[in-house]
C-alpha cells in the first residue's frame, strides 16, 4: 500500500508532547551507550522454551512469535520499542522530521557487526533494499512501501523521504528496521536467513532445524557491559506439556505460548514468574470471501451472532482477555470502544440471517485451527456453537507454524483462526494489512479474508495523508464501523500474554509491542 502522510511542525511537537512516539527525536544525538547497572551478575545460560519451529534467522522474516524472539536477540534496529510502546532510540541515536516528510537519522558511533565491520550509512540503505527486494519475499516489505527515497547525507546520517512518517517511525522499531553490514549482505544476500550478521547482543552459534538454535555472547556490543547472559539457548517444543513441565523441573528458565489453565496455576508460585501483560492481541477467524457462502454479509454477520463471546473468554481465557469489538484493541486510538459493542451473542438472530441467505438447512466448512493453546480449545468451543445454528464445523488442526504459513499463500477452503499481533501500536498496523484490497495472499499480508472495499480504502489513504491526529483516529474509527457491518471476520476476543519465568530470571519487562522489543540484553540470571 502506498500511504501519503504529511506531518506539519505544529502536528510533530504536539505528538512529541502527547504521545511519545517522537521520543528522543533531538537533533543533539544522545549519549552513546548507556552504562550496565552495578550488582548485576553476568554469565549464564538461558533456556528458552518455544512452541513453534524457527524457520529463517533473516531480520526481514521476523513475523512470527519464535522468529521474532530469535530475532531481536541477534539484529538491533535503527529504533526500538519500549515497555510502554513508546519508540526510542536503537542503532539511530536520534531522528529529527524535516519539511513534513523527510526523516533523519543519526547512527550510533562505534556500532559493530558480528562480522566485524563498524555500522555506517551505506548498510542501512543496504539493508532496506534487501528487506524489500522481491527475492527476499519477506511478509513484511509493505512496511517500507511508503519509503520514496533514502540515502546517506554523510557516512553517519541517513535520510528517508516518505509520506508517512509516523508509520515509517514505527516500522524502523520491528525487525524490518534491522541492520546487517553490506558486506554480508554482498557475501550471504538472502542466505542471511541462514547465516545472520546482526549487530545484537547474541550472535548465532549453531543452528539444529525444527530442534533448537543458540545464540552466544556478543563481546563487542554496543552497550557497555551487557548483555548479561553468556549464551541463549531457544529450545523448540511443541507440546505444551513438556514445556511446562521442563519449567518446573529447572531446564528450562522461561518458556512462551502456555494455556490460561496452566499460567492461572503459575500464579502466586514462589518458584516462578507468570509475567501476565496487556497486548494488542486479537483472535479472529479469517472468512474465505472468495466463495460461497461467506461472500454473503449475512452468513458472515451470523457466524459473528451465533457465539458468546463472553463465555468463550470465561472458559478458555481464564478471564486473561476481553470480547472483541473488531481488530483493533479498545486502548489504540479509532477503535469502536464507546461506539459498538462485541456482537451480542443471538443465536436466534443468526439462524434467520442464515435463512435470508437462503441456507436456512445450514451448511458444512473447514476451520482450519492452531493445535496448541488456546486455539485448540476455542475451536472446539465454536464448533459447538456453530452446531447449534445448523453449520457443521470441520476441525482441521494444524501446527501453528504451518498453519500461518497456509495463511500467507491463501491456502484455506473455508475459514481459519489465527491471531494477530499489531505490527505497529497504532491503528494503521492492523487496518491496513488486514482490510486493504491490495495486501491479499499469496502476494501481499495479511488480507486473509480476500475483503476488498473502495471505500475502506479510500478511508485508508485519508487517514495516512491526514495531518491532525484526532481526525486521523476519525477515519480509522470509520474503517472499524464499515468493517464491523461487514464482518469479513468473526473478532473473538483481546488476549493478555504470559511469559511465565523462573524467579531467578531478572530485568524481563514485557510490554503490549514485547514481541518487537528487544530485551534479551537487559535479563540475567540471579545466582
Amino acid at each position: 500500500m502506498k500511504k501519503t502522510l504529511v506531518i506539519s511542525v505544529v502536528l510533530l511537537l504536539l505528538l512529541a508532547a502527547t504521545t511519545g512516539l517522537f521520543a528522543g527525536s533531538k537533533e543533539e544525538p544522545q549519549p552513546t551507550a548507556p552504562a550496565a547497572e552495578k550488582g548485576k551478575p553476568s554469565g549464564g545460560t538461558l533456556n528458552f522454551g518455544v512452541y513453534r519451529p524457527i524457520p529463517n534467522l533473516a531480520y526481514y522474516h521476523a513475523y512470527d512469535a519464535s522468529n521474532n524472539i530469535t530475532a531481536v536477540a541477534i539484529w538491533d534496529t535503527l529504533l526500538r520499542f519500549n515497555e510502554k510502546a513508546e519508540i526510542e532510540p536503537g542503532l539511530a541515536t536520534s531522528w529529527e522530521v524535516k519539511d513534513g516528510n523527510k526523516i533523519i537519522l543519526h547512527l550510533r558511533e562505534g556500532v559493530k557487526f558480528h562480522d566485524g565491520t563498524s555500522l555506517d550509512a551505506e548498510d542501512v540503505i543496504a539493508s532496506m533494499k534487501l528487506a524489500v527486494d522481491p527475492e527476499a519475499k519477506s511478509p513484511m516489505a509493505w512496511m517500507l512501501d511508503p519509503i520514496d527515497n533514502i540515502e546517506a547525507l554523510d557516512s553517519m546520517t541517513v535520510q528517508i523521504k516518505t509520506g508517512a512518517v509516523v508509520d515509517i517511525l514505527n516500522a524502523l522499531a520491528t525487525p524490518i528496521g534491522a541492520v546487517s553490514s553490506t558486506e554480508a549482505i554482498e557475501k550471504y544476500g538472502i542466505g542471511l536467513g541462514e547465516k545472520p550478521i546482526g549487530a545484537g547482543p547474541f550472535k548465532l552459534e549453531s543452528w539444529e532445524r525444527g530442534s533448537r538454535v543458540v545464540l552466544t555472547k556478543f563481546d563487542d556490543y554496543w552497550e557497555e557491559g551487557k548483555p548479561y547472559l553468556d549464551k541463549v539457548v531457544f529450545k523448540i517444543i511443541i507440546e505444551e506439556f513438556t514445556r511446562l513441565s521442563s519449567l518446573r523441573s529447572g531446564d528450562f528458565d522461561i518458556v512462551y505460548n502456555m494455556s490460561f489453565a496452566n499460567v492461572e496455576k503459575l500464579e502466586g508460585s514462589k518458584d516462578f514468574n507468570p509475567n501476565i501483560f496487556a497486548t494488542y492481541i486479537v483472535y479472529y477467524l479469517a472468512l474465505n470471501m472468495k466463495k460461497a457462502p461467506f461472500n454473503d454479509v449475512r452468513v458472515r454477520q451470523a457466524l459473528n451472532y451465533a457465539i458468546d463471546r463472553n463465555a468463550i473468554t470465561k472458559a478458555v481465557t481464564r478471564g486473561y482477555a476481553d470480547p472483541a469489538i473488531t481488530d483493533i484493541a479498545p486502548a489504540m486510538a479509532g477503535s469502536l470502544k464507546g461506539v459498538r459493542e462485541p456482537y451480542p451473542y443471538d443465536p436466534e438472530k443468526a439462524k434467520r440471517l442464515l435463512k435470508e441467505a437462503g441456507y436456512g438447512d445450514g451448511f458444512s466448512m473447514k476451520l482450519l485451527v492452531g493445535a496448541n493453546s488456546p486455539d485448540a480449545e476455542t475451536g472446539v468451543v465454536l464448533q459447538e456453537y456453530y452446531k447449534a445454528i445448523g453449520v457443521d464445523v470441520e476441525l482441521v488442526s494444524e501446527e501453528a507454524s504451518l498453519l500461518w504459513n497456509h495463511l500467507q499463500a491463501g491456502n484455506y477452503e473455508d475459514a481459519a483462526m489465527s491471531f494477530w499481533y499489531p505490527d505497529f501500536p497504532d491503528a494503521a498496523g492492523t487496518l491496513v494489512p488486514f482490510c486493504y484490497s491490495t495486501n491479499t495472499p499469496p502476494d501481499g499480508c495479511c488480507n486473509f479474508s480476500y475483503y476488498s472495499n473502495p471505500e475502506v480504502d479510500k478511508l485508508l489513504d485519508e487517514a495516512a495523508a491526514e495531518t491532525d491526529m484526532t481526525r486521523r483516529a476519525q477515519l480509522f474509527q470509520e474503517v472499524n464501523k464499515i468493517i464491523y457491518e461487514e464482518a469479513p471476520r468473526v473478532w473473538i476476543y483481546h488476549i493478555k500474554e504470559a511469559m511465565p519465568a523462573s524467579v531467578k530470571l531478572k530485568g524481563l519487562k514485557p510490554g503490549p509491542m514485547f514481541f518487537f522489543q528487544h530485551f534479551l540484553q537487559d535479563v540475567w540470571l540471579e545466582k
